[in-house]
């Protein structure tokens, strides 16, 4: 696979693209520095905490925070903002260097601003996720075979998630589900579904509260202390103890997120629905026309989706994780650019 034998239309210059990829570069450097502390109070709200606990070593945050931290902290302090600005600037150009029609150029501040706001404006947990992202990217750009991909995948999510967010243990899960699911044959499948349904219903009530049950108490906290800094929360209409109870939550929680308008109709809602729309066609476009470690990028972009439904609490925060993992996109972006499928030797 090499996503450099793709043809590109000849709608924009090279040059003009290239002048693009560095514009949002340093739109991204001046939001970075001069005009950080001018950023939203909740922006920067993980970011403090993290710098607390490199500075102190100790605190009563969660386990993801303290392991970000102390991963953070390897770094000398006059290089991590280099590192997460080289993160920054990576993703940044991947995403714009991929696009080439007029209307994309219009839609790229729409994705684009919200990585930037949300994901790499100070050093965080998704600091983490942008720099497995592109390790993953680059692997599946530069190795022709699948193999070396997955095991790339495995051991990161793997290592993630024993540490920092033991979710993305089920994100892998789901993504290796996809990619041995089309080999199976038919009975091995009918088979497997019919397990997984027996399974489901017979779950005990505290797997479902550990699935779902984390959205209520964040909402509960929001509610009593944080209402008037998030104000996109939202908890399950049910309590998470049953499978049907699960399926209506689960239900619940792909509306609202994917449908925000639901909830408030300001320009933070119509951003996110943008965003949205453009996530789920590419990877649509990708699941539909992609292959080998093309497809992979795809599958396990849509395995984060299928599993923030799970818990995600607010909108803003499904915006952030959501955003942290759109390198996964590029290949299906690059296909509705240069219509990457109608050359086989860019997806073997």
């Amino acid at each position: 696979m090499n996503l450099s034998t793709t043809t590109a239309p000849k709608e924009m210059g090279q040059e003009f693209i290239r002048i693009h990829g560095v514009f949002w570069c340093v739109i991204y450097l001046a939001l970075y520095y001069p005009l950080r502390n001018f950023l939203p109070e909740n922006t920067l709200r993980d970011a403090e905490l993290i710098a607390e606990l490199m500075q102190s070593g100790t605190g009563s945050q969660s386990q993801s925070f303290i392991y970000t931290a102390a991963l953070l902290d390897a770094i000398p302090e006059f290089a991590q903002d280099i590192f997460v600005n080289i993160i920054g600037c990576t993703t940044i150009l991947l995403i714009t260097l991929n696009l080439r029609r007029a209307l994309s150029f219009f839609i790229a501040p729409l994705i684009v601003l919200p990585l930037m706001v949300t994901n790499i404006m100070s050093p965080t947990k998704e600091t983490i996720v942008l720099m497995m992202g592109l390790i993953i990217f680059f692997t599946a750009h530069k190795s022709n075979h699948p193999g070396k991909l997955l095991f790339t995948i495995i051991f990161l999510y793997g290592a993630y998630g024993a540490t920092i967010r033991i979710y993305y243990l089920l994100i892998l899960a789901l993504l290796l589900c996809f990619y041995v699911w089309p080999k199976l044959p038919i009975i091995a499948k009918a088979v497997l579904l019919a397990a997984l349904g027996v399974a489901l219903l017979l779950l005990p009530p505290e797997l479902y509260e550990a699935l779902q049950g984390s959205r209520d108490k964040v909402a509960t906290y929001f509610s009593t202390t944080s209402q008037h800094i998030v104000r996109t929360f939202f908890d399950n209409p049910f309590p998470p103890d049953n499978f049907w109870h699960f399926l209506l939550n689960y239900g619940n929680a792909v509306m609202i997120l994917n449908m925000p308008l639901i909830l408030f109709q300001t320009w933070k809602e119509w951003l996110l629905l943008i965003n949205v729309i453009v996530w789920w066609y590419l990877t649509f476009v990708g699941l539909q026309k992609l292959k080998g470690n093309l497809l992979i990028l795809t599958q396990l972009f849509f395995s984060h989706l299928l599993v923030l439904q799970l818990f995600e609490p607010d909108l803003g925060s499904y915006l952030r994780h959501a955003s942290s993992v759109f390198i996964y996109l590029v290949p299906a972006l690059l296909g509705t650019e240069s219509r990457l499928w109608a050359r086989p030797a860019a997806a073997s």
